[in-house]
């Protein structure tokens, strides 16, 4: 079954098609993402291939065929896609060593809600507009780097202790994830990218909702965003915990009633949290 524009476009959210050779499409919502399968060592393989429509349909297939010709070539796409990743990531850590003390930082907290990261959490641009401006931004303070580069670096692991509160929470009290994040990724879908829509889908179902920047076209530290989450919540801001690793996004949230937890060590974190519950988490 060949995937066309048209299929894609009348495809059901949530649903999946299959191109052939081991590409399939998912869609989600107006927009969707590519993944491959196979076969390897007895068992069975799936990696993502990029969002749609930033990766095109040939984009997609030309990927396919890539992994293809790798896996007849004995190597696994998934190890070699890692391998890349893993360089590209060094070769970017390369051209930052020579950057002033927190520059990076420094870019983004210039003209904090209208810059380039805030227009691309919003999702009010694309990954490839998010990469010239970041340029021009960076460059204007000194230093032109590309955004793809600094995107590239946004790499994190799940806490487990963090998994396990939530496991424990789950069906007793509303919980929300309240995020800053990516819309579509397009070209970049590292492993452990933490910043892109979508990823640790299993973590998210532990969540009553997910409340997403680039979906709402609002993001932290601007209250309405907390607002209109209590609103998706049917909660009263005092009867809120908003627990966060980042000081300027905790100030919003207790100026409207909440109660704020600074997320350093997840242990005191959910001490901490344990403390405001009518449930026992330890």
């Amino acid at each position: 079954m060949n995937i066309t524009k048209n299929k894609i476009k009348n495809l059901q959210t949530g649903k999946k098609i299959h191109d052939g050779r081991g590409l399939y499409f998912f869609k989600k919502g107006d927009k969707g993402r590519w993944s491959f399968r196979y076969q390897r060592d007895g068992r069975c393989h799936e990696m993502g291939c990029g969002t749609y429509p930033e990766i095109s349909i040939p984009m997609a297939r030309e990927q396919r065929e890539s992994y293809k010709k790798m896996l007849s070539c004995g190597l696994d796409p998934i190890t070699e896609k890692r391998k890349e990743a893993i360089k590209r990531k060094a070769i970017t850590m390369s051209s930052f060593s020579d950057l002033p003390k927190d520059f990076l930082r420094s870019v983004n907290s210039t003209n904090p809600d209208s810059n380039a990261w805030a227009k691309l959490e919003r999702n009010e641009v694309n990954l490839e507009e998010f990469d010239k401006l970041f340029e021009i931004e960076s460059k204007k303070l000194g230093h032109p780097i590309k955004g793809k580069d600094v995107i590239a670096l946004l790499i994190g692991q799940v806490r487990p202790e963090m998994i396990a509160a939530l496991k424990k929470i789950k069906g007793n009290l509303l919980q929300a994830c309240l995020t800053n994040n990516i819309q579509s990724m397009g070209d970049i879908d590292f492993d452990g990218n933490v910043s892109a829509s979508g990823k640790h889908d299993q973590v998210m179902e532990l969540f009553d909702f997910v409340f997403e920047s680039s979906k709402e076209n609002v993001r932290k530290p601007d209250p309405d965003f907390y607002l209109r989450a209590c609103e998706r919540g049917n909660v009263d801001p005092t009867d809120v915990v908003f627990l966060d690793d980042l000081g300027i996004n905790l100030k919003p949230a207790r100026e409207l009633g909440m109660k704020t937890i600074k997320v350093i060590q997840p242990m005191d974190a959910l001490s901490e949290l344990n403390a405001y519950l009518d449930i026992n988490i330890d």
